[in-house]
């Protein structure tokens, strides 16, 4: 068993990291971002981006390169967005949100260590980059680092209690390591759930049947069926009952 869950895992965490960066990536153009008068544009979370166009519609060198990466990585063409993310930074070496990019271009690449790098960068320049802690802890599972991984998914959840990517992600290695100390299996339901709850009120169906399918491996029913209960009824055909 245990080494059926040691393939197992760096697998789930895979698909974990890829559509956390898929979410992640499209937030540029959520309602929530707010634009100042400096040419960039604060997201939900707190992180600084870049404008495309200058307030005098001059497209900078910085912007370019911006564009092109963002543009390759949504091609995966990883190579050019590594390449164009890094000319992006000896611009403007100081941006968290470049480093954050950079480092989930390296991740897609599978080059871990300069992922890690990168994302600690983004930490050091903005340390309440919560999708930079959350990525972070991805890169660190995909090495099974997972003391480091957990580290990182705590800071998130103390800077936003409220993430419902960072409960999915602690509920998620809590589960893993729930054989090695049984009392992590109740944690990782009470995260699993609260994740549901978070998803469903973003209205992201997606990840909390992801959740909720979390949650029944912890085999804890009571809280399985709360969260089940919280599903609409169109909903609750797509998911196996309590």
């Amino acid at each position: 068993m245990e080494k059926v869950m040691k393939t197992i895992v760096p697998i789930i965490v895979f698909i974990t990291f890829v559509m956390t960066t898929l979410a992640c990536r499209n937030d540029a153009g959520d309602n929530l971002a707010q634009q100042d008068n400096k040419g960039q544009t604060t997201e939900a979370d707190g992180s600084i981006t870049e404008k495309v166009v200058e307030q005098d519609g001059i497209i900078s060198d910085l912007d370019i390169l911006i564009e092109k990466g963002d543009k390759a990585f949504e091609e995966r063409n990883l190579d050019e967005a590594v390449n164009s993310y890094t000319k992006a930074l000896s611009l403007n070496p100081d941006s968290a949100d470049l480093h954050y990019r950079l480092g989930l271009a390296y991740g897609h690449k599978g080059q871990l260590d300069d992922a890690i790098l990168a994302f600690k960068q983004a930490i050091s320049f903005e340390p309440n980059h919560i999708k930079a802690r959350n990525n972070l802890g991805l890169a660190y599972e995909r090495k099974a680092m997972l003391d480091q991984a957990l580290s990182e998914y705590r800071q998130a959840i103390r800077i936003n209690p409220n993430d419902a990517q960072s409960h999915y992600n602690i509920a998620r290695v809590y589960l893993i390591r729930r054989n090695q100390d049984p009392t992590l299996g109740p944690l990782s339901a009470d995260h699993y759930f609260r994740a549901g709850e978070l998803f469903l009120e973003q209205g992201n169906e997606v990840w909390a049947i992801m959740a909720y399918n979390g949650l029944k491996q912890t085999k804890s029913k009571e809280s399985e069926q709360a969260l089940y209960e919280k599903f609409s009824p169109e909903l609750q055909q797509k998911v196996e009952k309590p």
